[in-house]
């Protein structure tokens, strides 16, 4: 199985950014950023989930299509890997957050609605390989921030 290594290097109350690269035993595959709720102690709908292992699954739903569900997040349930460019600030077309406690992937860190805070891009694209990747899922290591 493929695995999936995220080191969290800032958390500045209102998110969580990370690096992640995939890959199929040595061999690096894939290299993306992500973007997560920062650390409110596991909180659900709030939080990132801990630092540690867990095993991902290929998911579909009508909300997010394609995308992967994480699992052995307990007491959390619901926690995906989805397409998404804001956390920490609103969707301009929603008003809201893209994610409630869930990982969203992408190209790089830019500030798409100019509010100072910066989101994530071409997360479409990036979730479209890793779903082309690792079709049947990987295993995910999360390293926190330091």
């Amino acid at each position: 199985m493929k695995k999936l290594l995220i080191k969290r290097f800032k958390d500045d109350g209102k998110q969580t950014q990370g690096r992640a690269i995939l890959f199929d035993g040595d061999k690096k595959l894939l290299d993306f950023v992500t973007l997560e709720p920062p650390w409110l102690n596991n909180a659900i709908g709030k939080s990132c989930i801990p630092a540690g292992t867990y095993t991902v699954k290929p998911r579909w739903s009508a909300k997010y299509g394609n995308h992967f569900i994480i699992e052995g997040t307990s007491p959390r349930e619901w926690v995906l890997f989805h397409v998404g460019n804001y956390i920490g600030s609103k969707n301009p077309k929603t008003g809201t957050s893209d994610s409630t406690g869930c990982i969203l992937v992408g190209y790089s860190f830019v500030d798409i609605n100019r509010d100072g805070i910066l989101d994530i891009s071409a997360s479409r694209a990036k979730m479209d390989a890793l779903l082309n990747l690792a079709p049947e899922g990987f295993q995910l290591e999360i390293i926190g921030v330091k």
